[in-house]
């Protein structure tokens, strides 16, 4: 540190401890000195000097600018680290800390946390991100030291806001959120630790394609942290994919409380970053950030599902896209009302599209004569709604019989008879050709092992749709004799 900033600091700092400043304090700091922790392991404020800085002593009552404007540069940061740590360690009150704090921060003097004894962090030797109004230090044991940048350290509403972060997020911890624990908040250098995650949305999904049930689950945690939040009255304000936090590829949601400041936003809005950031704030928020609320909140997260779903871009085609339509109406009345709406909107439409997919799968197997659990209760299910003909007619199922044959009995039963009260209607208006689909199902059916009664509903839709289709007559002349004798005789 140069010499002028050097004795600046340190008269500004003997305009509080020393005789005839803002304290009475005859003894400049010893009397510091001995309200804090060092005291019991020093004999005195020299001791504790000439311990961490072997070249100086104290003498006590005279100025620290009279006695060390002349020390060589290098001793510089180690006296002041010595001096910050009496500050920081007294009873003195805490504006006063803060004061001192803050005024250091001008000259970007900040101090590390990693022990009791608070070292001055090198300039550029640490490394941290940088936001609109605070920084993120990258701590090597697995921790971020989350700091307010020291402009703002004197502004008390940007400082609330900061400390409410940080409450907010504990208190979300506390109530088993999935959010990063913080810890020791520190009211003067404006500072607060919290786990380290590995990434954010945003760089998580340039790095990675997620498969859908992947991209399902990170969701379905976003909307379980959300409720919690809503459930406990706590708003968030300013979601989006750069405050979702990826950990072991699960997500976390953080910077709680801090943007319920309308300069918070405004400066988020401001800042130029290749995070589409502003694409996440409800339209309320870009005319009055008082008007933000937790159907803004629901604006947020329907855009961060689309980012999620969409593979990390907006506005692509999937099939929460009608749901996300809902959620980012620009008419706020014309949203989902609350969390609990939403979730249950989206889980509905979820299980539909599951749903989906595995009829897709069961339909496969059904058009391929595979039998499984799945294709028995939905081939039921179909024959029960009387949709069964015309599912055999749009799929052309001309293997159903090697189905059927493996269901239960009683089974089968009902859905022959289904398919026999239904199958004229579903080969549909001129549809003739689809007749030969269950006149072949039937003829399969009559010539192979099925119960009699099974049977003799098969040899009637055989025998009706002979007399409209010739490729039907032909099959129903090649049924055996003695089986059609078999049918006709428990018939009589």
């Amino acid at each position: 540190m140069d010499k002028k900033p050097f004795k600046k600091i340190l008269s500004f700092i003997d305009s509080y401890f020393c005789e005839g400043n803002h304290i009475d304090n005859e003894d400049g700091f010893d009397d510091l000195f001995k309200s804090t922790i060092f005291s019991s392991d020093y004999f005195d404020t020299d001791d504790f000097v000439s311990y961490h800085v072997s070249e100086l002593n104290y003498v006590t009552g005279v100025d620290l600018l009279e006695q060390y404007a002349s020390i060589e540069e290098t001793l510089r940061d180690q006296l002041l680290e010595v001096v910050f740590n009496i500050i920081y360690y007294s009873d003195i009150d805490n504006e006063i800390k803060q004061k001192v704090a803050s005024y250091l921060a001008r000259y970007k003097i900040l101090f590390n946390d990693e022990s009791t004894y608070k070292k001055i962090i090198p300039e550029g030797r640490i490394e941290y991100l940088e936001g609109s109004f605070g920084k993120v230090y990258l701590l090597d044991d697995g921790f971020v030291k989350k700091q307010l940048k020291s402009e703002y350290w004197e502004n008390r509403d940007i400082a609330s806001r900061f400390k409410n972060e940080y409450s907010v997020q504990k208190h979300m911890f506390e109530l088993g959120a999935q959010v990063l624990e913080v810890f020791d908040y520190d009211s003067i250098n404006h500072s607060f630790l919290m786990k380290r995650a590995d990434c954010d949305l945003w760089e998580f999904l340039k790095e990675n394609k997620l498969v859908f049930q992947e991209k399902i689950e990170l969701v379905k945690q976003i909307l379980d942290i959300m409720k919690i939040a809503h459930t406990n009255g706590i708003i968030h304000r300013d979601l989006h994919v750069g405050n979702i936090l990826i950990v072991n590829r699960n997500g976390y949601v953080a910077d709680f409380g801090f943007a319920k400041d309308a300069n918070v936003l405004r400066s988020r809005l401001s800042t130029v970053s290749p995070k589409p950031t502003h694409q996440f704030l409800a339209p309320e928020g870009f005319r009055n950030f008082l008007e933000l609320d937790e159907v803004s909140d629901l604006f947020s997260i329907g855009k961060i599902i689309d980012f999620i779903i969409g593979n990390g871009q907006l506005g692509t085609k999937h099939p929460f896209k009608l749901f996300v339509e809902h959620c980012t109406k620009s008419v706020k009345e014309e949203r989902y009302r609350t969390i609990d709406e939403l979730i249950t909107a989206f889980n509905d439409l979820y299980n539909d599209f599951v749903n989906t997919e595995n009829i897709g799968k069961i339909t496969g197997e059904i058009d391929k004569g595979n039998y499984s659990l799945a294709v028995e209760e939905y081939i039921t299910k179909l024959a029960s709604n009387e949709i069964l003909s015309s599912q055999i007619v749009s799929n052309s199922w001309t293997k159903f019989p090697e189905v059927l044959q493996k269901c239960d009995v009683s089974n089968q039963v009902e859905i022959i008879r289904s398919i026999y009260s239904n199958y004229v209607e579903a080969t549909g208006y001129g549809g003739w050709k689809n007749y030969d689909i269950f006149a072949s199902i039937a003829y399969d059916i009559v010539i192979n092992q099925f119960e009699r009664e099974i049977k003799q509903v098969a040899l009637n839709i055989l025998e009706n749709c002979a007399e409209v289709r010739f490729s039907a007559q032909n099959l129903l002349d090649r049924v055996p004799y003695n089986i059609l004798e078999q049918i006709q005789f428990n018939k009589s």
